[in-house]
């Protein structure tokens, strides 16, 4: 199982869009990356649980 879970500052994000430039926003490994720690890492870690719980319950 693979999944991404990630996000960009909102501000940021309609800044870039607006200048047509969404593809210079840094991606998951660049080092200049740094996700919106809420609701992201929260969410990521929701994703994980479910994940782990629902792959527990089936074993």
């Amino acid at each position: 199982m693979f999944w991404f879970v990630g996000g960009n500052d909102p501000k940021a994000y309609a800044e870039a869009k607006a200048a047509g430039k969404l593809n210079e926003l840094p991606v998951n490994h660049s080092p200049q990356f740094a996700p919106v720690l809420h609701p992201t890492l929260e969410t990521g870690v929701e994703a994980l649980v479910v994940g782990a719980l629902a792959w527990l319950r089936a074993s």
